[in-house]
């Protein structure tokens, strides 16, 4: 694990990479690719942070006081963020900018919804 601690500025944040021997091989493979990632903050006053990883590949983000119009960079190429799931799977859902994140495991079901005023309220 690499880490670093953030200044107190206007912007911090972190980069995760995960691998799988799929993509990496083996654990010590994934290791010297993550120890060779490049992280850009050059423009980090601007609010613009870059992820590169070994392999090229790279996601960027840019900065918006409206997190609907946030600026999501992967490959060169803006994701569109109107539809999109912020994190969808058999057991966790949760659309971009819905403020709704939904649980269902075990045969129970938990929701949480936070409003534009930023109170939670849970079912």
């Amino acid at each position: 694990m690499l880490s670093s601690r953030g200044s107190g500025e206007a912007f911090c944040g972190l980069a995760i990479e995960v691998g799988e021997r799929e993509s990496h091989g083996s654990l010590e493979q994934f290791q010297q690719a993550a120890l060779s990632a490049e992280i850009d903050v050059s423009e980090l006053q601007k609010g613009i942070a870059r992820y590169k990883s070994n392999d090229g590949k790279w996601v960027g983000i840019h900065w918006n006081d409206d997190p609907l119009d946030l600026g999501v960079w992967r490959n060169g190429k803006r994701r569109d963020l109107s539809n999109a799931a912020l994190y969808k799977s058999p057991v966790i859902s949760a659309d971009w900018g819905a403020g709704v994140l939904e649980v269902s495991a075990g045969g129970a079901d938990f929701r949480c919804q936070v409003d534009a005023q930023g109170i939670a309220g849970f079912k």
